[in-house]
């Protein structure tokens, strides 16, 4: 578990793209990173969108959050670094070897391996219905990417990568998941 996050945090950092490339994400960005360096878990649920979201997956994002900024992380020495965005379409793109290692290899070749097959992952966890617990379960907002969540000890880095749309306001906020319905609603 400890390398998949470990490939999630490289592949955010390699493909994070501008803010400013979709409307109001430079803004949200700025708004998650005071919240972050505030630690500021009840800001942080105040950018999520709730309309239709489950009511124990409202709640999981708020345990994650207080996790990172009180739990374990603060106790292994990881300090809050910094918030980027990656785009939903920038998983679909494979990831050369070559990010791995500057000459083909196999370590190079299998880290390369690794970090698609859990790219491919990511990206079916947001635009495919999830089981969870026997229950089904979408974004209730269309998933335009991800706000990365990001920090930082010595030299590594780790951080959480939370999915994030444009809500009927036109507001950037974090999606949450919903239960599906056999004719489930359109998503914003």
């Amino acid at each position: 578990m400890k390398h998949l996050a470990v490939i999630l945090v490289l592949l955010a950092a390699a493909f994070s793209v501008r803010a400013e490339d979709v409307p109001g994400m430079a803004a949200f960005l700025k708004e998650v990173t005071a919240a972050c360096e505030r630690q500021d878990v009840k800001r942080l649920q105040s950018l999520q969108y709730e309309a239709g979201a489950a009511p124990e997956m409202q709640q999981a994002n708020s345990a994650r959050w207080a996790y990172v900024f009180s739990g374990s992380y603060p106790e292994a020495g990881w300090h809050f670094d910094k918030v980027t965005f990656t785009p939903l379409e920038s998983l679909a793109e494979p990831v050369s070897e070559r990010l791995f290692a500057p000459t083909v290899s196999e370590e190079g070749r299998l880290a390369a391996e690794r970090a698609n097959d859990a790219r491919k992952e990511v990206f079916e966890s947001v635009t495919k219905p999830l089981s969870v617990k026997g229950k089904l379960y979408e974004h209730n907002l269309k998933v335009l990417g991800f706000a990365c969540i990001m920090f930082a000890k010595d030299k590594e880095q780790s951080g959480m990568m939370f999915p994030v749309g444009v809500d009927p306001e036109g507001r950037v906020r974090f999606a949450l998941l919903r239960p599906v319905e056999k004719e489930a609603s359109p998503r914003p």
